[in-house]
C-alpha cells in the first residue's frame, strides 16, 4: 500500500503570508475573539495585528540586513581576496 502525504502551504505573491495554526486556551480565545469583534476586526487580523507590534519593539533598534554597507570594488583589484575579512567586519554597521 502507497501512503501520500500532502502538505500545502498558502503563500499570497503580494504579501508572502506563511499560515500557521496556533492553539489557545478556551478562556485565552474568547477574550482575543471578542476583542476582534469589538475592534471590528477578524480574529486572524488581530493576532496577527499585535504580533507584528509585539515584534517590531522587540526588535527596535537593531540593524537588518538592508542596513549592511555596500561596497564596490574595481574588477581589477587583485587584492581583494587577501583582504576581504578586513573591509566586510571592520566596518560599524
Amino acid at each position: 500500500m502507497i501512503r501520500f502525504i500532502l502538505l500545502t502551504v498558502h503563500v499570497t505573491v503580494l504579501m508572502k503570508q506563511q499560515a500557521a495554526q496556533v492553539y489557545f486556551s478556551f478562556p485565552i480565545y474568547l477574550e482575543i475573539k471578542h476583542l476582534a469583534e469589538s475592534e471590528g476586526k477578524t480574529f486572524a487580523g488581530l493576532v496577527r495585528e499585535e504580533m507584528e507590534k509585539l515584534l517590531k519593539k522587540k526588535n527596535k533598534g537593531k540593524k537588518s540586513l538592508a542596513d549592511l554597507p555596500t561596497h564596490s570594488w574595481p574588477e581589477t583589484d587583485k587584492t581583494l581576496s587577501q583582504h576581504v575579512d578586513d573591509i566586510i567586519y571592520k566596518k560599524d554597521w
